[in-house]
């Protein structure tokens, strides 16, 4: 499987293509412990020859994030079945309009509807990664895409820390 991620990675770029560390390793036996070898093969074969995908499809690690969504993707671009070129209002009606402007009310594990700008364009995981914390303010795409987004950075920490901060200090009371 990680040949087969670097084989692709590396006819699409060779410059982005690395060896497999030890946390790929662990991760793509994360995702075949749940999923079939053909499953995820055949998966990572559409996703290779998607423009969207191609580029966050670089490891094991960011495989074993993104493949929910890659495969959900997969699935609903495959049930609509192909684009019949009739009239133009219908499909103008099935391409999405994302302004970029203007912000997108994403919920996380630790935060409910905060507006993230660039939201309907990134993907939902990357955005509750970014309200949860999860990577460093500098490493974060989210706050990289929109230097609006830096003020809800971990903003789902900070409100969990509040809340156990009130519980210590009403017990401290009692």
């Amino acid at each position: 499987m990680l040949t087969l991620i670097h084989d692709r990675v590396a006819a699409i770029d060779p410059k982005t293509a690395r060896p497999a560390s030890m946390r790929d390793r662990r991760k793509v036996h994360e995702l075949l412990m749940e999923r079939s070898l053909t499953e995820v093969e055949t998966i990572l074969d559409w996703a290779y020859g998607n423009p969207r995908w191609i580029s966050w499809l670089v490891d094991g690690t960011m495989v074993e994030r993104y493949f929910a969504q890659v495969s959900l993707d997969m699935r609903t671009k495959r049930a609509r079945g192909p684009q019949h070129s009739g009239s133009h209002a219908a499909a103008a009606e099935l391409t999405p309009v994302h302004d970029p402007d203007r912000p997108v009310a994403v919920s996380s594990g630790l935060a409910w509807r905060v507006p993230v700008y660039g939201g309907g364009i990134l993907s939902i995981a990357l955005c509750q990664a970014h309200l949860d914390g999860e990577t460093k303010q500098a490493e974060c795409p989210v706050c990289a895409y929109d230097r609006r987004n830096q003020a809800s950075h971990a903003i789902g920490l900070e409100k969990t820390d509040r809340a156990e901060d009130k519980e210590s200090h009403e017990e401290a009371k009692a």
